[in-house]
């Protein structure tokens, strides 16, 4: 069964760990595309709140076209244009980004365009924007003046210690310790204290491929797709527990961009017979010339 949620429904222990996998990471539209919202650089890297109003949103409504077109077909048109021009109006004059909505009154750009914009604004949490880059920058100018000497011991990265071993060592001691390190693995399954997490953002644009990366042909001969081949190695892993049923729940992380298409394909295949939960990155737009 699916969860469409941001809100996982497997909440473990507190005292339980889990195993997370790392994959498919999303990444932004080409540059080609174009980033429609950016923002005056700040003229130093510490801002203060007052300086709200100084964080202006900049948009060309031509090249937003592009981006927006192919979403476009996704939603129906049975929202009020008139009431979420309003909205976003009102919106954007509170937080002095009025400017963004320079192009709308140009007669060319059709209505579905222009409504889509509107949404991709209406999405954007306004009148944070300028907490966020303060908050991000003053993160930045504590980074750049850090002594690793004080940072504190729960927060620092150090080495591991233990004792590794290769999985292709003929020694009979590492081969104890990879087996007991195996079933201390599928224990932790068995025990609901491990799942997985696919990040699972990415466009395979540089693939040649439109679509979700995870749904690529990447030319087994069995056809099967990255998703398929992380689905079906998380179900063997499950069979492999003592009583053969250890559940692994899955959290996939989607983008705006694919998230109908992933989810639209794992329910093609029944989830491939494990529990998932999908949830969309949250996204914001580039705050400065840099991004």
């Amino acid at each position: 069964k699916s969860h469409f949620s941001t809100k996982p429904s497997h909440q473990p222990p507190s005292n339980t760990f889990r195993v997370i996998i790392l994959l498919l990471a999303y990444q932004p539209a080409p540059p080609s595309i174009g980033a429609p919202f950016f923002a005056d650089k700040p003229q130093s890297a510490t801002i203060q709140r007052q300086q709200s109003s100084s964080t202006f949103l900049y948009s060309s409504l031509h090249c937003q076209i592009q981006h927006t077109a192919h979403i476009t077909q996704h939603h129906t048109m049975t929202d009020d244009y008139d009431a979420l021009l309003a909205s976003v109006t009102s919106r954007c004059h509170a937080t002095g980004q009025s400017h963004i909505l320079a192009h709308l009154s140009d007669a060319s750009i059709p209505t579905s365009a222009k409504h889509s914009f509107l949404r991709s604004i209406d999405e954007i949490p306004l009148e944070k924007l300028s907490s966020f880059l303060s908050g991000a920058l003053a993160e930045e100018e504590k980074l750049k003046t850090m002594d690793p000497a004080n940072v504190p011991a729960e927060d620092k990265i150090e080495p591991f210690e233990g004792t590794s071993a290769s999985t292709t060592s003929s020694d009979a001691a590492t081969a104890q310790l990879l087996e007991r390190a195996h079933q201390i693995g599928l224990d932790a399954i068995e025990s609901g204290k491990v799942a997985a997490l696919l990040l699972a953002g990415g466009q395979g644009t540089r693939l040649g491929y439109d679509g979700p990366k995870g749904m690529y042909d990447i030319g087994l001969p069995s056809g099967r797709t990255l998703f398929r081949l992380i689905a079906e190695r998380l179900k063997k892993l499950g069979a492999l527990t003592r009583k053969g049923d250890g559940a692994i729940p899955f959290y996939v992380m989607t983008s705006p961009l694919n998230h109908e298409q992933t989810t639209s394909y794992f329910r093609q295949h029944d989830d491939f017979g494990l529990d998932v939960t999908f949830f969309p990155q949250g996204t914001l737009p580039a705050m400065t010339d840099d991004g």
